[in-house]
């Protein structure tokens, strides 16, 4: 296991996994609207819960038990989601009130069930995905984000108290496995009450991941065969989420997941290497950003819609099929051009979150630490200096 080495082509898949959420999110008459894969994108977030457990575990389980105060591990981790999430919050606040008194006033009453006070309570507090309180509310991806936060708080815990070990992960996984197939027949199709359990369950297999990680073997095969193990992977994911619907077997989506991270953490094939190209992994860099503004963007582009539709009249919706509700969109080409759109501004917008919002928020965290908790100078030797680590 390499110090420091980061895995490019997770960072990528992070990315192309976060562009296919924002698909299923966009209720469009388009191409690709009937697309299984797209239909089951929602199951992306379980593979993003996985890994970030990877990833986590690989960066902070040593610094946390050679003791990297929790308080410290905390504050890194809130600065790096919580300046995005405030602000995009933040900002469908401000359209809130533009349909309390502004031009949207006619388009629906302000702060409603979806735009509640209480809400809005659960989403600063990072509560949502642990109760019903503001469960399906203002930007509806932050449950994830909720209950991420929670989850970095028990990955603190059982490494600090040294009991991270595979009988404890492998006990955390079985029990939110069981207890979501207890409490639900929709599998991992949960946010509310019970998105904690799904958080906790992707977590903890991520964390294992990282665990087998630094204990495999390092397996000498060929370019090509890594290549065919990759694609194998891959099919093996889209076929998973093109057929599971919302049934049970979605409990299964994390473990395959988990064996998918696992396969391209090692930079062995060429999709892999692929991946691990500059613009995959500026995409990758973008994900964060990507996964919380689309849902703002892709309203603000219904608002536009509708008061195109006002003065031109001229109806972008295809309500055609009355067993379903209207998708944006009167035909497939306008539906097609209309997601590519959206899918181009929601990058822009993410191209400018990332560098103004996110970047200046993980600085700003930093400096305040360092204030509290100063970088330690490497310690040195007759040679050379060891290598300092990272924050």
């Amino acid at each position: 296991m390499i110090k420091g080495q980061r895995f490019l082509a997770l960072d990528a898949m992070r990315g192309i996994c976060a562009v296919f959420v924002c698909l299923f999110h966009f209720h469009a008459n388009s191409a690709v609207q009937g697309w299984g894969l797209i239909r089951g994108s929602w199951q992306f977030v379980d593979f993003f819960f996985v890994l970030s457990g990877f990833v986590i575990s690989y960066n902070y389980e040593d610094k946390l038990q050679s003791g990297m105060p929790a308080r410290q591990f905390m504050a890194l981790r809130l600065g790096r989601i919580y300046p995005l999430h405030i602000a995009v919050l933040a900002a469908f606040v401000v359209m809130e009130l533009l349909v309390l008194i502004g031009p949207l006033k006619a388009n629906r009453e302000a702060f409603d069930a979806a735009h509640s006070v209480s809400g809005l309570v659960s989403n600063i507090l990072l509560l949502r995905g642990s109760s019903s309180f503001g469960a399906e509310t203002w930007n509806n991806p932050s449950w994830s984000i909720a209950t991420e936060a929670w989850a970095y708080v028990i990955f603190a815990s059982l490494v600090i108290l040294r009991v991270n070990n595979f009988k404890v992960l492998i006990a955390l996984v079985i029990g939110c496995a069981a207890l979501l197939l207890y409490v639900t027949a929709k599998g991992t199709a949960v946010t509310g009450d019970f998105g904690l359990l799904r958080c906790i369950y992707g977590f903890a297999l991520g964390v294992i991941c990282a665990k087998l990680w630094r204990h495999l073997p390092d397996f000498k095969l060929s370019a090509v065969l890594w290549t065919v193990i990759e694609f194998l992977a891959i099919f093996a994911v889209i076929f998973f989420l093109s057929t599971s619907g919302e049934t049970r077997r979605t409990v299964l989506g994390p473990l395959l997941f988990a064996v998918t991270v696992l396969v391209f953490a090692r930079d062995g094939g060429y999709i892999n290497r692929g991946l691990s190209t500059r613009l995959p992994v500026y995409l990758g860099a973008l994900s964060y950003s990507i996964y919380m503004v689309h849902v703002f963007v892709q309203e603000r582009m219904a608002n536009v819609l509708n008061i195109l539709a006002k003065k031109t009249k001229y109806d972008f919706m295809d309500g055609s099929n009355p067993l379903r509700p209207p998708l944006i969109g009167e035909t497939v080409l306008q539906g097609t051009v209309l997601t590519v759109v959206m899918l181009l501004s929601v990058i822009a917008v993410s191209m400018l979150t990332y560098k103004f919002i996110e970047l200046p928020g993980q600085a700003w965290t930093r400096r305040a630490l360092a204030k509290y908790y100063p970088p330690k100078k490497p310690a040195a030797t007759p040679e050379l200096a060891a290598e300092q680590p990272q924050a």
